[in-house]
């Protein structure tokens, strides 16, 4: 029997995220998968500033490094899942104020999301052109039957964060 060879063709798509470890994350200590923050952040110590997604090369290839892992780990569950991981991410790697949410709501989906974020850690040290803190926001989209139909892609930003002190500065 002629078994028929068909191409698998992969596509890479540019993205950018900002993540944030927890201190046992970061020190290499925790090995479950991360725990949505429920606490909102106090107002007036950080601020991310919208629409200023980090995109330099440096920045582009980190976010591709950490799309690979995140697509090596995530596993698809059955339905259209679109699940959001957000988190901040220090310059050294490690995450905080991690969220995760979906739509619609699917805990099976948002578990498989953030195993996958959870594996990929520990991140690596940030580029310096990403600065000393960034938002990290993860969008996984899929689709999957049972019948073995699926399409799954991740898209990734990475936006700056200042301070407070830094926000206040006049524009120089």
């Amino acid at each position: 029997m002629n078994k028929r060879v068909l191409p698998i063709v992969l596509v890479a798509c540019a993205f950018s995220m900002q993540i944030s470890l927890c201190a046992p994350c970061a020190a290499g200590e925790n090995k479950g998968p991360a725990t949505p923050s429920k606490k909102p952040k106090p107002s007036g110590q950080t601020k991310v500033i919208p629409g200023a997604h980090l995109n330099t090369p440096e920045v582009n290839s980190y976010l591709g490094r950490l799309q690979g892992r995140l697509q090596n780990n995530w596993y698809l569950v059955d339905g259209r899942n679109k699940v959001t991981i957000t988190a901040t991410i220090a310059a050294d790697g490690a995450t905080s104020d991690i969220q995760v949410s979906s739509s619609p709501s699917n805990t099976e989906a948002e578990q498989a999301a953030n195993e996958a974020f959870a594996k990929a850690q520990p991140l690596e040290s940030l580029p310096r052109s990403a600065g000393s803190q960034v938002k990290l926001t993860i969008l996984f989209d899929s689709f999957a039957d049972p019948h073995g139909d699926t399409d799954r892609h991740i898209s990734t930003t990475l936006d700056p964060i200042r301070s407070a002190a830094e926000s206040a500065k006049p524009p120089q």
